[in-house]
């Protein structure tokens, strides 16, 4: 099902004629074929043309579709891209030997029969996402590592001395490995859009990104000592989450038992 930014997309980019000139190749073919019943063309066409006419076919209903507007702009569903993306490594499928010309069939129902362009676009989705290699579980961002025995590792243990940051870091690293995945797919749609949330997680995102500039946050302390941070992000609380209907606050700065250094800031 198409998004609500995805509809507005296709709204703003109508085909027009911009699939005249294959329906036309189309209907050349069938009729040097000797089909004579439009109803049920498609199928007819596919079945009798040699493997050859079928590819070229839908490799320019292919092509024809990458010409589009919407296929620029439209988010891809199998990779960080666009829908062109996606038709590009269609076309590089068509040419191997593992296409299976009848996948392409409903899509190509569509497009001649003239079909709204919300349906043809639904069924390029369908089938870029049919034939695209299935990612079942997203990249994790970190390699998993392997140790002798199964280690849960946390930073929280580090004390005293040894709380250097090439200490602390491998442990940090060793919690985040295998639990931290990048590149998945929806994630917007799924947890932002459409959500009781969404005005205000957009009201926030406006209200904050005039604070990041060059990788960097305004006002970011140097160094970014505990005190000097914490006085950074009551600021920043104070004036880009002021909209929100609750409040970080900081415990009190102890002394961990047994430990040389400050108790981490809590926020």
């Amino acid at each position: 099902m198409a998004t609500t930014n995805e509809l507005q997309i296709i709204r703003s980019n109508p085909f027009n004629d911009g699939l005249g000139a294959f329906r036309r190749l189309f209907e050349v073919t069938r009729v040097d074929l000797g089909i004579a019943v439009p109803s049920g063309a498609v199928q007819a066409v596919f079945s009798t043309a040699v493997t050859t006419v079928a590819k070229n076919l839908v490799l320019d209903l292919i092509l024809a579709l990458q010409s589009q507007p919407a296929a620029r702009i439209l988010p891809s569903r199998t990779s960080r891209g666009t829908l062109l993306g996606d038709l590009s490594a269609y076309v590089t499928l068509i040419d191997s030997n593992n296409f299976d010309i009848k996948s392409a069939i409903p899509l190509v129902e569509r497009v001649v029969n003239n079909a709204p362009d919300l349906e043809i676009w639904s069924a390029v989705v369908d089938l870029v996402a049919l034939t695209s290699p299935k990612q079942l579980t997203p990249p994790t961002a970190f390699e998993k590592a392997v140790f002798d025995t199964p280690l849960r590792s946390s930073s929280a243990s580090q004390r005293g001395i040894e709380q250097t940051h090439d200490e602390v870091d491998q442990r940090i690293l060793e919690e985040l490995t295998g639990r931290v995945y990048y590149d998945v797919g929806e994630f917007f749609e799924r947890y932002f859009e459409g959500k009781v949330w969404t005005n205000n997680a957009k009201a926030t995102y406006e209200n904050s990104r005039h604070q990041y500039a060059e990788g960097r946050w305004s006002g970011w302390p140097e160094p970014s000592a505990q005190g000097s941070f914490f006085e950074w992000f009551m600021k920043f609380q104070d004036t880009v989450l002021s909209g929100l209907d609750r409040r970080y606050y900081t415990s009190a700065n102890k002394v961990l038992r047994g430990s040389e250094a400050d108790r981490k800031l809590d926020i």
